[in-house]
């Protein structure tokens, strides 16, 4: 082996040429810790066993929520449902402030107020009723909980499951109504009262715990017996002073006159809010029906006899897109935090839980235990994790159900971190959870993105070259600055730090050896100028290293979202493996970027 080092102002680079295998100093992962469909040798984020979430307690039944965000299931003697994430912007009212993310912005207007509600005071995370011997039990776990003191949440019970009887309109000051209830559930943390169709209030024992973000009631079942079937509502929105009532919304807030003081109602199924139509949130059919004031279609039905008899269905494993959450390893707080003022990229977490969300396509017709090829979908800058499946669902199609492919497309934290950091390690452990649920194929996994995920299709490919099979980059810049020609610089942002020489993977292309690129550019891009494409190009020329350049002549910046003309690039993912054990390998890489 010959070990050579250098440094120049724009890299601190290591190039190890070598005529066999090549261990680098990186920290160890036993092998038995990793899941067999995962590659060895990544960084130990991608192995980082998932935390699991805090059990609220007196809560007596298991944690059987659903990983699928709009689906629910029954299992040892409660129902369970998984809601969406960050899906609480209320009723489409007034815009009264701009959206976190530019680009994917939310049908409802609510805006929460300053302080530690943190953008996200009332977003139900996930919910569930349970069947004990002497009281019924409701849950609802929030995502984000600042203060316990912000939140309020009520169920509405229809209890003959017949939109016939009962009231509609819901107390308290929700200002919403759904057909037939004969009872409601309102809890804060001052309280929680069960409230009959008179408006007679009966206080029920209940309880908040802090570290699962849980309010939890129990009612007697000598109050209310658990009979039959019901159909059962839930929504929320912020406690007024006394905690015993919603605090109404008003127009600084971003409500019209009159609409609802709720800012997620519950039991919205992955059908009823589908990603098209640029449904970015999963929330349109939410501020379409809280504008209305009617959410009579949002509710899930509970049958007692199947909690009784401890009835368990299976976790549900639908196929096509559709949105789910994990738990990180990392917390950086709560709620949403927005980059400075007149920066338009920070780099830094917007969305700061445990729990985040991400989008998943599994494609149809497969056998569950078939390992299958990972295709790693990173989001352009100022839009999000769903941004794919609302643009361009036929190349979402084509991507993953046509080539048999389950494909992932991480948050990263946020619209604009450019997979640094806390974004990078989002991807990574969403990688990991998948891994952990799905059968893949290490030998056959791909990164690709268009715009941002482009250059962080470079990122990726070039620092971890040994760990994908291709690396397909959209309309990417090789910098997360703007390159006219080299060495000139134009960055993207002036005052985004980071966004310099050490953010610069065209030092990185001789990685490249063993993994075949394709680079999809745009003639007369105005964001991705095309120069710096074919600058890339030619140093993957100039290394003899397998590259596709597709220069298109009209295409702009954006035509690719609009068009969806992705055509070149499916046709260039072939069925390739990577290189497990190549003859001679080239590395570099910059120092400053690991991150513990």
């Amino acid at each position: 082996m010959r070990l050579a080092t250098g440094l120049t102002a724009a890299v601190a680079a290591l190039l190890v040429v070598a005529s066999g295998p090549v261990s680098l100093a990186r920290p160890s992962t036993p092998a038995q810790n990793i899941p067999a469909g995962l590659p060895r040798g990544a960084p130990p984020a991608l192995y980082l066993p998932e935390p699991v979430l805090p059990a609220p307690r007196p809560w007596p039944f298991p944690e059987a929520f659903p990983r699928t965000s709009g689906f629910g299931r029954v299992a040892g003697g409660a129902s369970y449902w998984s809601d969406f994430l960050y899906d609480d912007h209320g009723a489409k009212g007034v815009l009264v402030s701009a959206p976190v993310v530019s680009l994917s912005p939310p049908e409802g207007t609510y805006a929460y107020p300053a302080g530690p509600a943190a953008e996200n005071g009332a977003d139900i995370f996930r919910a569930a009723v349970g069947l004990g011997a002497t009281s019924t039990w409701w849950r609802v776990d929030w995502l984000s909980l600042g203060s316990a003191s912000l939140p309020a949440a009520m169920w509405a019970l229809d209890t003959d499951d017949s939109a016939s009887t009962g009231t509609a309109a819901w107390p308290a000051g929700a200002g919403v109504s759904s057909a037939g209830s004969e009872h409601w559930l309102f809890v804060s943390s001052r309280g929680a009262w069960l409230i009959d169709k008179t408006g007679t209030r009966t206080r029920v024992p209940s309880s908040v715990d802090a570290s699962s973000k849980t309010f939890l009631v129990q009612v007697p079942r000598t109050l209310l017996a658990p009979t039959g079937r019901w159909r059962v509502h839930l929504a929320s929105g912020l406690a007024d002073a006394a905690g015993d009532g919603f605090a109404p919304v008003g127009p600084d807030s971003g409500a019209l006159p009159g609409q609802p003081a709720l800012f997620n109602v519950a039991f919205r199924s992955d059908a009823q809010e589908p990603v098209a139509g640029e449904n970015w949130w999963r929330e349109d059919k939410q501020a379409a029906a809280l504008a209305a004031g009617d959410i009579t279609p949002f509710a899930r039905e509970v049958t007692w006899s199947d909690l009784l008899r401890r009835r368990t269905e299976p976790e549900p494993r639908p196929t096509g897109y559709t949105n789910r959450w994990y738990v990180s390893s990392s917390s950086f707080g709560h709620g949403i935090v927005r980059n400075p003022p007149q920066a338009s990229s920070d780099l830094k977490a917007n969305y700061l839980d445990r729990v985040q969300p991400y989008g998943l396509y599994v494609p149809a017709g497969v056998p569950a235990d078939k390992p299958l090829p990972l295709t790693v979908l990173l989001h352009s800058l100022n839009t999000q994790h769903n941004q794919y499946a609302t643009w361009n669902p036929t190349f979402l199609d084509a991507l993953c159900q046509g080539r048999r492919s389950i494909c992932v497309m991480p948050l990263a934290r946020g619209p604009d971190s450019w997979f640094f950091d806390e974004g990078e390690q989002d991807v990574w452990q969403t990688w990991n959870r998948v891994a952990r649920d799905y059968a893949l194929d290490p030998s056959r996994s791909i990164i690709s993105g268009y715009s941002m995920g482009g250059y962080g299709t470079y990122r990726f490919g070039l620092e971890h070259p040994d760990l994908f099979a291709q690396a397909v980059a959209i309309a990417g810049p090789p910098n997360c600055a703007l390159r006219v020609v080299s060495p000139a610089e134009v960055p993207a942002d002036p005052g985004v730090p980071g966004c310099e020489h050490e953010a610069d993977t065209s030092p990185l292309v001789p990685n490249a050896r063993q993994l075949p690129f394709y680079i999809g550019q745009g003639a007369v891009d105005e964001l991705v100028w095309s120069p710096s494409a074919v600058q890339q190009a030619q140093r993957f020329d100039a290394l003899g290293d397998r590259f596709r350049l597709e220069l298109y002549a009209r295409q702009g910046h954006v035509d690719w979202a609009e068009t969806g003309h992705f055509e070149g690039a499916i046709a260039w993912m072939k069925d390739l493996r990577r290189a497990p054990v190549p003859a001679r390998i080239d590395y570099t890489f910059y120092p400053s970027h690991q991150r513990a």
